[in-house]
């Protein structure tokens, strides 16, 4: 994974109509919206080559994390409650907000995407499905100290993590423009838990790499007790960054979700049609 400099994404922050989301493929007649979330310190950008594999009639909307490298000028969030409170204001109004939604986080992205789907439940909107990946259970988690590690011991334990070239490590000016917000995010995950699920009406799917030291296969399959819903496991080859390598499959299988959520939803529209 190449990560962009300042430079080249950091003033694009700017661009669309809210900062904290960005429409990366769609089009006028899409049917569907699927809204990532990405990791501590992530970007729109993990999440660009899933353009040409998300299905057409699907809007992609990746979100931004303040103090995050689209986001550099503003203050990070102190909690993942506030930052989906920000996130829920603004994705369940505007353009495209009326499409049915399909939820994906990756680590911080998971937590982020659970209490996001706990905000769309509450406003009335229904979630055609959550996918959880890299992350323990909200009941589940262990809370972590590496946030709170001076800078050298951090970017070390961040690098240990993977998904980053070595070639950004040393980017000495790069990384000491994003410390703060990824340290922050950090903050917000390691902080987060352990606290009792609550529970959502929606399918849900949780994804792990096999070899994954910060998520256990007993963690993973307690998101079970967060839905009312179908719930499911993929487990796939891989550390923490195993959807880099395994992008096919992980996008096979949100686009197999996604034509199934469009499939029904077509056949209720028609089903309206003919009760009229």
């Amino acid at each position: 994974m190449r990560e962009q400099s300042v430079e080249e994404m950091g003033h694009k922050g700017a661009m669309g109509v809210d900062r904290r989301h960005r429409v990366m493929a769609g089009s006028a007649d899409a049917s569907m919206r699927l809204i990532c979330f990405p990791h501590a310190g992530g970007s729109t950008f993990f999440y660009h080559p899933w353009r040409s594999l998300i299905s057409s009639h699907v809007e992609l909307v990746t979100v931004r994390y303040p103090g995050g490298i689209e986001r550099l000028d503003e203050d990070p969030a102190d909690s993942v409650e506030t930052l989906a409170d920000s996130l829920a204001d603004a994705l369940t109004c505007g353009p495209g907000a009326e499409l049915p939604v399909v939820l994906f986080g990756h680590s911080l992205g998971a937590l982020v995407a659970y209490e996001f789907a706990q905000r769309m439940e509450a406003r009335g909107r229904s979630v055609e499905h959550l996918f959880l990946s890299g992350s323990s259970a909200p009941h589940r988690r262990r809370r972590g100290t590496v946030w709170t590690r001076d800078d050298d011991d951090f970017w070390a334990a961040v690098r240990r993590l993977g998904g980053i070239d070595d070639s950004f490590m040393e980017q000495r000016e790069l990384l000491d423009a994003l410390l703060p917000g990824m340290r922050a995010d950090f903050r917000m995950a390691e902080t987060y838990g352990p606290r009792p699920a609550r529970k959502l009406e929606c399918p849900v799917t949780v994804l792990t790499g096999a070899s994954d030291p910060g998520v256990p296969l007993d963690s993973a399959y307690a998101w079970n007790d967060i839905t009312e819903d179908e719930f499911a496991v993929r487990v796939l080859p891989g550390g923490h960054f195993y959807l880099v390598d395994e992008m096919n499959a992980v996008t096979q299988l949100v686009n197999s979700c996604l034509r199934s959520s469009r499939s029904i939803h077509a056949d209720s529209a028609r089903d309206s049609g003919e009760r009229r």
